[in-house]
């Protein structure tokens, strides 16, 4: 496996994203559990847009702040 830069980002997108959302359901404060899972949806929009799925990464980053608003 050759780490170029496309798969380092990913690598740390991902890692990115799975502490997030390890932070979102330990999280004791709601404001902050939104919080980290808006960074949840950033990290994971970002690994599909390195990965090539534009639309999907676009769509989340749209649709996750719009229910992330919803349920502050």
């Amino acid at each position: 496996m050759t780490f170029d830069f496309t798969t380092l980002a990913f690598l740390a997108f991902a890692a990115t994203a799975a502490i997030a959302a390890l932070a979102t359901i330990t999280s004791r404060n709601p404001v902050h559990a939104a919080l980290w899972l808006v960074l949840t949806f950033f990290s994971v929009a970002c690994t599909w847009i390195v990965g090539g799925a534009e639309f999907l990464g676009i769509a989340l980053v749209v649709s996750g702040m719009a229910w992330t608003a919803f349920l502050i």
